[in-house]
């Protein structure tokens, strides 16, 4: 136990600065008080020894920064169009197109190293963070790569060659399955996105355990339990080796030797406590970024909960048992399998039928990726009913939006979990209602919109190099622009789960200020795919009133230019005024000032994402903003903001906040 309470000092100090700080300080909290509570001695202020190293660990420095900017290292994972490379403490990302590198290389690279720059947009998966959990913040160039060592395994070639006997959409799936390769040009890998159950068509912990397990039983027939456990540990070998580095598949390889070892060599000495605490400091020593990664803390804290249940769920018939399991393990993860805005009703029931489905289709590749033997008539005809049922299934999905402010209320949720596994523990059935009724009111109040009548706001979406401001008036929604990108659906992708997040069912008015493509490119998918009531794109649309909201375009300034042709709004809204000034230029500016029109104002959203062609010093000069908003894509190719705007606003005392650096700016007010 004192290990194990060690180790959770450790990580609520690696996590302490990476949530909102008040939910750090009460976890904390109530976490020591429980200790002062539950052990009384000395050892506490170990524990507070402990917490202390997880909050300076992230702090201290890793940078590797030679004279000559020549890194000599190793490559750690590869993937198609990038490699991570490692060198001394610090693991750098390496962008190279259609390598052919593989984990074991090691290299010679020439570059200055930056910080890494990637365009992100809001709810979508965020690369650069998935870098940064992985404690990966700089990049480096590949223009001048030298090979040292090459290694002679070229694990890569042999799955490549391996998929290439089986048709595309087969290779998709034993791709996605085998070797934790997603392509989103399959249909089902496609549809189980869509369907919130694209974790399923990953070989997962999950998988694995099955397999070793299944493989244990068979060799049980015929040997002794001893050499049954290990040949069925040793078989999965080499697999391993062309699935690292998967951390929730090393997991459980690991969590079996050590449970092997304590069995059969020290003779059960140690609780199955103490080795799930004993495997999670050996990762935690290796590389302590693992406790950022969901492999580690989702994979580690099921083992754990296994662990709880094993008592509460004691007297409890084994038929039942089949049941409730899955459906608490399932209530654990709610909080986690929510957080893309979204709560898919069958979802349980879907994995109940799928996943026994999934481990047919791993076994059968797997046999046929050891043997080398491609099982292409067994396989094809499996692929073809996984399209057709996970297709099918997107037909009888019924998904319900969950605010995100259920984040908060997570550790609420997570509490009352365990008081209510404790009092089953404990017997006390007639007060269990005590803690399940609190626990479902939390779940059911976050599927109520009651944002959607308490909130005014307003969002500067995050949609790259483009505009899209979500204006919400308790029930009133206005959405002005929508951004645009030829790469992706913004709509599908970006804005419709913003919404879903927000929990917002409807936009009252679609506005696009004009028709450039990085404001207006998604109004059609978005029309197409929600429901939007109405939709102006013409200065003879207004003004026009909804709710409390009343838009009166202020440019009347004659232009053959499509950025001069840009509606401006000055919005007195939540106690300010915003002006809105798509991507009107200089011209424009001046025609509000000669005109003496009002725009005085206390946020500023910067003209044509922060271009020197708006936003002059004598505009900023008479609206004089407190805060601009300047809605821009990271490292864009027009180098947006300007220098030159930016020293203006920087003259005026005009705060500058950006989304490529915040993300989504958000303006939010309680109307109760």
């Amino acid at each position: 136990m004192t290990l194990f309470f060690a180790i959770l000092s450790l990580i609520l100090g690696l996590y302490f600065f990476r949530n909102n700080i008040v939910i750090s300080v009460s976890i904390s909290v109530l976490f020591f008080l429980f200790l002062i509570y539950k052990i009384r001695n000395k050892k506490i202020l170990i524990f507070a020894g402990i917490f202390l190293i997880g909050l300076a660990l992230p702090l201290l420095p890793m940078e590797n920064n030679p004279s000559n900017h020549t890194y000599s290292g190793l490559v750690v994972e590869a993937k198609e169009n990038y490699f991570l490379f490692q060198s001394k403490l610090e693991k750098f990302y390496v962008y190279e197109k259609m390598n052919s590198r593989e984990i074991g290389d090691y290299l010679l690279i020439v570059s200055e190293p930056k910080e890494i720059s990637m365009v992100t947009y809001e709810s979508q998966f965020s690369f650069k963070d998935y870098l940064l959990d992985k404690g990966i913040k700089r990049e480096l160039s590949s223009n001048k790569i030298s090979e040292k060592f090459h290694n002679p395994v070229r694990l890569k070639e042999y799955r490549e060659k391996f998929l290439s006997n089986f048709e595309q959409e087969t290779s998709f799936l034993i791709d996605a399955f085998l070797f934790c390769n997603k392509d989103y040009d399959s249909q089902v890998i496609n549809a189980a996105q869509n369907l919130n159950l694209i974790f399923l068509l990953s070989m997962s912990g999950i998988y694995f355990h099955f397999l070793i397990m299944l493989f244990e039983k068979i060799f049980k027939l015929f040997l002794k339990d001893k050499y049954a456990e290990l040949i069925s540990i040793i078989l999965f070998m080499p697999y391993l080796i062309f699935t690292f580095p998967k951390l929730g598949i090393i997991r459980v390889v690991v969590l079996y030797i050590f449970r092997y070892v304590n069995k059969h060599c020290l003779k059960k000495k140690f609780s199955s406590l103490f080795i799930i605490s004993i495997v999670a400091l050996f990762f935690l020593i290796i590389d302590y970024h693992f406790a950022y990664q969901e492999a580690f803390y989702i994979g580690f804290s099921l083992s754990l909960l296994a662990l709880v249940l094993q008592p509460a769920f004691s007297n409890i018939k084994k038929k039942y048992k089949t049941f409730i399991m899955p459906l608490t393990f399932y209530v654990f993860l709610l909080p986690i399998n929510v957080q893309n805005g979204s709560w898919h009703m069958f979802s349980l029931l879907f994995q109940t039928l799928l996943i026994p489905f999934n481990e047919i289709f791993i076994l059968i590749s797997l046999i046929s990726f050891y043997i080398n033997i491609p099982f292409n008539f067994v396989l094809t005809n499996l692929t073809k009913v996984f399209t057709f049922v996970y297709t099918n299934l997107q037909m009888l999905d019924i998904s319900v939006s969950v605010g995100d402010f259920f984040n908060f209320l997570m550790p609420l949720y997570y509490a009352f979990f365990f008081v209510s596994i404790y009092l089953i523990e404990s017997k006390r059935y007639m007060h269990i209602k005590f803690s399940l009724l609190p626990l479902t009111t939390l779940f059911v109040v976050s599927l109520i919109p009651i944002r959607m009548y308490i909130l005014n706001a307003i969002y500067f979406i995050n949609v790259g190099q483009g505009d899209a401001i979500l204006i919400k008036n308790k029930n009133n929604i206005v959405l002005i622009d929508t951004g645009g990108n030829k790469s992706i659906d913004l709509a599908q992708k970006t804005l419709i789960p913003f919404f879903n997040k927000k929990q917002i069912n409807h936009i009252d008015l679609l506005i696009t200020t004009h028709n450039d493509f990085d404001h207006s490119g998604a109004a059609q998918s978005l029309m197409n795919n929600f429901k939007v009531n109405a939709y102006k794109a013409s200065a003879n649309d207004f003004p026009c009133s909804i709710g409390d909201l009343t838009f009166e375009n202020l440019n009347h300034y004659k232009s053959n230019d499509e950025n001069d042709n840009s509606l401006v709004f000055n919005l007195s809204f939540m106690g300010k005024k915003f002006l809105l000034m798509g991507d009107a230029s200089i011209n424009v500016e001046k025609f509000l000032i000669d005109k003496k029109l009002d725009i005085n104002c206390d946020i500023l959203k910067v003209g044509h994402h922060g271009s020197k062609t708006s936003s002059s010093e004598a505009f900023i000069k008479t609206s004089s903003p407190y805060e601009a908003i300047i809605s821009v894509g990271e490292s864009n190719l027009y180098g947006h903001p300007d220098k030159e705007v930016l020293t203006i606003l920087n003259k005026y005392g005009v705060s500058v906040r950006r989304t490529d650096i915040e993300g989504t700016i958000s303006f939010v007010q309680f109307t109760i």
